[in-house]
């Protein structure tokens, strides 16, 4: 996997080295996150660890050729069969994630961006699919994708209180379109583990994982601590309205790999 990134050692190694020179003989189950202000030396995967070598991109064979699989396929919505279970906020990252749906619109400032969050988002979420990482777990699995009924559907005037864009969409729709969401299974009690509770394993598990995801052919463009989630057993990545999928047969930059690993170490450090 180390040929994923520009490192002169594979990342399990340069995380073991790490730890192990600031390990805590008495508390040998925790991991020393030191406070701030912080040196070089304090950052895993820092500069004495990258080799900046001139061929910066991975050879096809490291993204591989995957099986067949279906896409997800779209839904039919009917408003008054919708259960909230619980509406997210997301700029609460420390707050449990306990729901069955993803909300995801078309926003005026991505309009006006010329972006679709929604599609790459779908997109990506098939790229998974294909790739097996929503079967393995490292991600959530979608069952399928819905627009949300609005005032361009045919059936709009078959509900008079125009529910629920009169309640939790009243802020969450733009009028160019309609509302779009992706079913995914509900993952009971995931939520962002605090750097506190770090054990040696789970750090091993949380870049295994990212590992992984790089080595399926994936970039998440968006590494924050609240979108890598612990289910008690495993960690899940969320949040791809930002991530790239490389096409099979095309390469990866190890330049973009390896800034994700330093991205995602200094969440700890933040």
């Amino acid at each position: 996997m180390s040929d994923l990134y520009h490192l002169r050692r594979a990342p399990r190694s340069i995380l073991s080295s790490w730890m192990r020179a600031r390990a805590d003989p008495a508390h040998p189950n925790t991991v020393n996150f030191l406070n701030g202000p912080f040196s070089l030396s304090d950052y895993a995967f820092s500069d004495t660890d990258v080799y900046l070598e001139p061929e910066d991109e991975v050879q096809a064979p490291l993204v591989r050729e995957y099986d067949v699989c279906e896409d997800m396929p779209a839904l039919d919505f009917r408003p008054d069969r919708l259960v909230i279970i619980k509406r997210l906020n997301p700029t609460c990252g420390d707050k449990p994630i306990n729901s069955a749906v993803f909300e995801n619109c078309h926003s005026v400032k991505d309009q006006e961006y010329g972006r679709d969050r929604h599609l790459t988002e779908r997109n990506m979420y098939n790229g998974l699919l294909r790739r097996g990482l929503c079967k393995e777990g490292i991600v959530p699995y979608p069952h399928g994708y819905f627009h949300i009924w609005g005032r361009q559907h045919k059936d709009w005037t078959q509900y008079s209180d125009h529910w629920p864009y009169d309640s939790w969409l009243k802020e969450f729709t733009n009028p160019a379109e309609y509302p779009r969401a992706i079913l995914m299974d509900l993952i009971p009690d995931a939520k962002p583990l605090p750097k506190n509770q770090f054990t040696p394993n789970h750090v091993f598990d949380l870049f295994d994982t990212i590992v992984k995801f790089h080595a399926a052919g994936f970039v998440h463009q968006d590494i924050e601590s609240r979108h890598f989630l612990w289910t008690g057993s495993r960690f899940v990545i969320i949040d791809f309205d930002r991530a790239e999928l490389i096409e099979e047969g095309e390469q990866i930059y190890k330049s973009m790999a390896t800034h994700e690993l330093q991205l995602l170490w200094e969440t700890f450090l933040d």
